[in-house]
């Protein structure tokens, strides 16, 4: 990422049922539910919030 390399997905690329399960389920979520959601996970990964990012 520090490179800005974005690695193509295959074309023939099948996201697994767990992963479609999981995809449908955000989707079905509202907007702020979505953000709430997806910041908590990324944070449980270990991500630092950017300096000034008023969070």
């Amino acid at each position: 990422m520090d490179e800005g390399t974005i690695i193509p997905v295959p074309p023939n690329y099948q996201l697994p049922e767990a992963g479609q399960a999981l995809l449908g389920k955000i989707q079905g979520m509202d907007f702020q539910e979505q953000i709430d959601f997806l910041r908590g996970t990324v944070l449980e990964m270990g991500a630092q919030v950017a300096p000034g990012a008023g969070i």
